[in-house]
């Protein structure tokens, strides 16, 4: 099955057109990196795919649902890191990942799991606020695998964390 359908994808800002009829599949397992110049709609692609923006026109299915008509199916199997980490500063690591996985209904087991994925072992009893950036990036991977997402889309992965990305 496919993981991403992205069919004739298109984004405007004001009169400049990022995205022009971008399509592409990505089947479940296949690992993908975006590689062009800065400002070629790379993050913009991977916003509409995580419905943090609008395209103009185009369809993007996740795992067999189609973004615009089952939005929540969709994001179901979807997890996104794009730009700063979302976490709440004021909370512990743990926290966190508590907190994220209440919400997501994760089984205390998985937490466990991902604590040890996450390999901050007593860090997770500070604040998120005195945490570095690698740290940050960490935890928020972390959360971002609790549910075992059928998708999962980093954007600039290899800029703190890239010892962590075997091990997913």
């Amino acid at each position: 099955m496919k993981s991403l359908v992205v069919n004739k994808l298109n984004k405007h800002f004001g009169k400049h057109h990022v995205l022009k009829d971008v399509s592409f599949s990505l089947q479940q397992g296949e690992i993908v990196g975006f590689i062009s110049p800065n400002g070629t709609g790379k993050s913009t692609t991977m916003k509409c795919i995580a419905n943090l923006i609008f395209p103009d026109s185009g369809e993007i299915n996740i795992a067999g649902y189609d973004l615009a008509k089952s939005r929540n199916k969709a994001l179901g199997h979807l997890s996104a890191l794009i730009e700063a980490p979302g976490l709440y500063y004021n909370l512990s690591g743990m926290d966190n990942l508590r907190l994220f996985a209440k919400l997501r209904g994760v089984p205390k087991e998985r937490i466990q799991e991902v604590i040890e994925f996450t390999g901050l072992g007593n860090r997770l009893q500070v604040k998120a606020n005195k945490y570095s950036m690698g740290m940050k990036q960490r935890l928020a991977l972390g959360i971002a695998v609790l549910t075992q997402p059928t998708f999962l889309i980093l954007d600039e992965p290899f800029s703190a964390w890239t010892p962590m990305l075997s091990t997913i």
